[in-house]
C-alpha cells in the first residue's frame, strides 16, 4: 500500500439549517488504501460522502486531491474517480450490458474493453447470464451487484462506496469483498467505502469512525481493537452502578457503563468471571469475556453502543 497521500480533508464543516452534519473531520487517505467510513445512520457518513463525490459544498473547511482543491476544481476530480451509490442509478429500461455499455461510452472508453471488463466483472458477481436481461427483471441484491459492476468498469483512480453491501447476503458480500481486494491489489486503485455493518469494515485497511457528525479515531482495525486489551469483560446487572463501584473500590477496575453493561479490560478476564460471580452473586445477571470487536472500539469512543437510527435529511447516515 503506497504512502503518498491522495485526499487531504482539512477541518470540514457542514451545517443543515441549526443541524451541524459534520463537526471539524480532518483525515488523509493514502493511494492504493481501502479506507472504511464507520457509523451508525445519522452520523455523518452520507454528508462527508456528498462532499468528497463534488456533489455537495460544505460549510468550511477544506478537501484536496493531490494538489487539486476539490472544492474549487470538482470538474479536474470528477474525471479520476466513480461513485457507487446507495440509492439505485441504472436505467431500468435497458439491459444489463446497454447500462454498463454507456457507462463506459460516458468515460470514453472503447466498446471492446467495455465489453471485455463486462465480461469479467458479470462472471465474478456470477451474474454473466444475466447481461441481456433488462435490470427491471433483475432481484434487489443482483441489481446491487449491477451498481458494483458499474463503478469499477472505468478502473478509476479513487472510487467512492456509499454502503456497498446493501441489499447483498453474506455470501455476495464475501464475494464482493474478494472482487475490491483484487482490485485493489492489482491496480493499487483507492477505495473509500461508508458502512454501518462492523463485518465490512474489518476487510478496510483503515477504519474511521464517524459518530454525531465527530471523527471519534482513525486506525487499522487490529491496532483499534488492540488499543482495548487482550480480553473485554462485559457483565449484565440489575444495579449496575452498585457493581461498578465495588469493583472500583475491591478491584481498582474501571470501564464504562452503558444501559445495564458494565465493560472492562482485563488482562485474565475469564479466569477474573468466576471471582466476581463469587463476590457479587446478588448483581451479577450474565457475564461473559471476548476479544474486543469495533463495536467494543465504538462504544470505548463515544460512551454508548453501536446502534443505526432513521435517515434524515438533516442528519444524515
Amino acid at each position: 500500500m503506497s504512502s503518498r497521500t491522495l485526499i487531504s480533508v482539512h477541518n470540514l464543516v457542514h451545517r443543515y439549517e441549526s443541524v451541524t452534519a459534520l463537526k471539524k473531520i480532518s483525515f488523509e487517505l493514502n493511494e492504493g488504501e481501502i479506507f472504511g467510513l464507520l457509523g451508525p445512520n445519522g452520523g455523518g457518513k452520507s454528508t462527508l460522502f456528498k462532499i468528497l463525490s463534488t456533489s455537495l459544498i460544505p460549510s468550511d473547511g477544506k478537501v484536496f486531491y493531490r494538489d487539486i482543491n476539490l472544492l474549487k476544481q470538482p470538474d479536474d476530480v470528477r474525471k479520476k474517480l466513480a461513485i457507487v451509490f446507495q440509492h439505485p442509478g441504472l436505467d431500468e429500461k435497458l439491459t444489463v450490458g446497454e447500462n454498463l455499455k454507456y457507462h463506459g461510452m460516458l468515460y470514453g472508453d472503447s466498446k471492446r474493453d467495455i465489453k471485455e471488463r463486462t465480461e469479467t466483472l458479470l462472471s465474478q458477481f456470477d451474474i454473466l447470464t444475466r447481461v441481456d436481461s433488462l435490470v427491471s427483471e433483475l432481484s434487489g441484491g443482483m441489481r446491487r451487484k449491477v451498481e458494483i459492476a458499474k463503478g469499477l468498469l472505468v478502473k478509476p483512480e479513487f472510487i467512492l462506496m456509499d454502503e456497498p453491501g446493501t441489499g447483498l447476503d453474506p455470501g455476495a458480500r464475501e464475494s464482493f469483498w474478494e472482487i475490491i481486494h483484487n482490485v485493489n491489489r492489482t491496480s493499487s486503485t483507492t477505495f473509500l467505502i461508508t458502512t454501518h455493518l462492523m463485518e465490512e469494515a474489518e476487510h478496510c485497511h483503515r477504519v474511521g469512525i464517524l459518530d454525531s457528525g465527530s471523527l471519534v479515531t482513525v486506525g487499522k482495525p487490529d491496532d483499534l481493537k488492540k488499543e482495548l486489551g487482550s480480553e473485554l469483560v462485559e457483565i449484565q446487572s440489575n444495579d449496575v452502578e452498585n457493581l461498578a463501584e465495588s469493583l472500583e473500590s475491591e478491584y481498582s477496575i474501571k470501564g464504562e457503563i452503558i444501559n445495564s453493561g458494565f465493560y472492562f479490560q482485563h488482562e485474565a478476564g475469564h479466569r477474573f468471571i468466576p471471582k466476581i460471580i463469587e463476590s457479587y452473586p446478588g448483581l451479577v445477571e450474565e457475564a461473559a469475556v471476548r476479544r474486543p470487536t469495533l463495536s467494543d472500539v465504538f462504544r470505548h469512543h463515544t460512551g454508548k453502543a453501536f446502534e443505526s437510527s432513521d435517515d434524515s435529511s438533516e442528519a444524515d447516515a
